[in-house]
Parts: structure tokens; C-alpha cells; sequence
């Protein structure tokens, strides 16, 4: 593994069609190419996340530098990882002003609902939706 690969890592449901959407968009939305991504399936989670929080089905974590944040801190502080602007700076406002337990209840509302809402990637059943291929570029910044 090169140097850094682990210094800013995104951790998602990799079965979620909302979660894969989010990752298509943040590594978009990078231009400092900060942030690498691993699915909470892979080796990569099972290598560095304790098992309570991989196998929690609402779970989204941002690991920064050996800190592990969870739910909407995640999400926030990940947002606010690009720089790209505005949404940075309306994610730390956002985390400057909504109480945590608000911003967690959201997270959790949305999290229960995303795979109903959104849909699952399910390859293996026709007329399902299959998961979208990474850009070239997306595909470097993977981690198994």
C-alpha cells in the first residue's frame, strides 16, 4: 500500500446505490484527490474498522488520520475534506449549528430508507439495477 492511502479513507455500503451515487460525486468534488474509498464489504474495512461498526447497516465512517468519525459527523467532516465550495462550507456551518443528536436522527432517517428509496446494487437478478463502473480516475482512488 503507497504512503498516505489510509490518511483519508470514506467507508460505504457497497451494495447501496445512494452510497456508490455519493462516492461518484465526492471523488468529483476532490480536486486535491484527498479522499480514497472502500466499501464496508471489503478487506480493506475488515483490515482497519472494528467489526460493531462494519457490520452496522446505517454505518458510513470517514476515517482522517487514524480518527474515526461516524453518521452525520462522517458525512459532514467528509464534505468538508473537498474544499469544494459551497457545499464545505455549508457542511461546517451545518456542524457548527445543528446539534448532533438532530443531525444524527436525520442521518439515521435517511440511512434506514436509502436502499428503499434509492435501490441496491443486485447484478445477479435481471431488471435490477447493477452498480455503476467507476471512471477511471474513481477506480484509482478505490481501495479493496
Amino acid at each position: 500500500m503507497a504512503a498516505g492511502e489510509h490518511e483519508h479513507v470514506v467507508f460505504f455500503d457497497g451494495e447501496c446505490l445512494l452510497c456508490l451515487g455519493s462516492v461518484s460525486w465526492l471523488s468529483e468534488h476532490d480536486p486535491d484527490v484527498l479522499l480514497r474509498f472502500a466499501p464496508m464489504q471489503g478487506v480493506t474495512a475488515h483490515a482497519l474498522l472494528p467489526a460493531a461498526v462494519r457490520d452496522d447497516p446505517e454505518s458510513f465512517v470517514y476515517l482522517r488520520r487514524g480518527e474515526q468519525l461516524v453518521r452525520s459527523q462522517a458525512a459532514l467532516a467528509v464534505v468538508q475534506a473537498t474544499g469544494c465550495e459551497p457545499w464545505a462550507s455549508m457542511a461546517r456551518v451545518a456542524g457548527a449549528v445543528v446539534p448532533q443528536a438532530l443531525a444524527d436522527a436525520v442521518y439515521g432517517l435517511v440511512a434506514r430508507h436509502r436502499l428503499q428509496v434509492f435501490g441496491r446494487v443486485e447484478a445477479d437478478k435481471p431488471g435490477t439495477s447493477a452498480c455503476p463502473l467507476p471512471s477511471p480516475e474513481q477506480a484509482r482512488r478505490l481501495l479493496p
